[in-house]
């Protein structure tokens, strides 16, 4: 059977047991695999090489070992295991080829009907600054949720960048779904480059709160795909229940070789990523590079011998 075939084979199986609502626009070519003997999968998560899950015996299934973001842990004490970036908390979801789409985390303040604080998580963060990986700027919005609620987001990597919205409400028949500009739901855009960030709740004030706490007891803060998060009504109405909810909404990484663009990267061939039949793009930040099979070629562009002929 020739590789072309071959190709057009695979591509029509994974199209048939893809689900047609799929949780992202981008999946990992059928031919960008692992590297040989290392695991492909954890769980239901694909791992393609540059990336490769630690094994105990010391091998390296990464492109460059501890400290790259590309060595990967599979916690088997879960069912099904779930992945993480290298032996931290950050937990994947998804790797393609050219993002990492990973669980979120929510600030969340919620109030019993006299105003005082019952469920205080008003802080959370996510870092990955050790890692090449930088959070999308396009494909995640930063979100808050709730009426009279104030959110904050801060990257302190950023020269300290900061950014706040605010949301509120009169009534429980004046929240739409689908609107997120201020009447129960406030938006805004993160910076290019963002590694850390923390967002929080300014806790409402006391002053004529039980009129909103008797339908709307909590608020939210937390940054998220925005193709994957459209508000609805009922994530301030029905009490807690949006914390799922709200978790299942991923946060986008962008991933990409290193620090240095093609040009920086290429001067030093023996450290140089990209595979024969291949070619280099910067990433979409400046920051690293990724390497692509040559039109007409198939293959993994990162593992040797490179991308292969048609």
């Amino acid at each position: 059977m020739s590789l072309q075939l071959l190709y057009l084979l695979q591509l029509l199986l994974l199209t048939l047991a893809s689900p047609s609502s799929s949780s992202s626009s981008s999946s990992v070519a059928p031919f960008f695999k692992a590297k040989a003997g290392c695991d492909a999968k954890c769980g239901n998560i694909s791992i393609p090489y540059p990336f490769g899950i630690i094994k105990p015996n010391g091998d390296e299934c990464s492109i460059d070992g501890v400290g790259s973001g590309y060595r990967i842990t599979c916690n088997t004490s879960f069912q099904p295991p779930k992945l993480f970036i290298d032996r931290g908390n950050v937990e994947i979801r998804e790797i393609s080829e050219t993002e990492i789409r990973i669980k979120n985390t929510l600030a969340t303040l919620c109030y019993n009907k006299l105003g005082n604080i019952t469920l205080d998580l008003g802080l959370a963060s996510i870092d990955v600054s050790p890692t090449p990986f930088t959070l999308s700027n396009t494909k995640n919005m930063f979100y808050g949720i709730g009426c009279k609620t104030y959110a904050s987001l801060d990257g302190p990597d950023l020269q300290n960048y900061s950014s706040v919205c605010s949301s509120s409400c009169q009534s429980r028949e004046s929240v739409v779904s689908g609107s997120c500009f201020g009447n129960g739901c406030c938006q805004s855009t993160i910076p290019k480059g963002l590694k850390r960030f923390r967002v929080s709740l300014l806790a409402r004030q006391p002053e004529n709160i039980s009129d909103i706490s008797s339908f709307n007891p909590c608020s939210y803060a937390f940054i998220g795909e925005q193709d994957l998060y459209t508000f609805n009504a009922s994530d301030i109405l029905d009490g807690n229940v949006f914390s799922s909810r709200g978790k299942d909404v991923p946060i986008v990484l962008d991933w990409a070789i290193g620090n240095k663009n093609c040009e920086e990267a290429q001067k030093n061939l023996t450290n140089f990523a990209c595979q024969a039949n291949t070619y280099c793009t910067n990433s979409n930040n400046n920051l690293g590079y990724r390497c692509t099979c040559n039109d007409g070629y198939l293959g993994n562009p990162y593992l040797s011998p490179g991308c292969q002929g048609m």
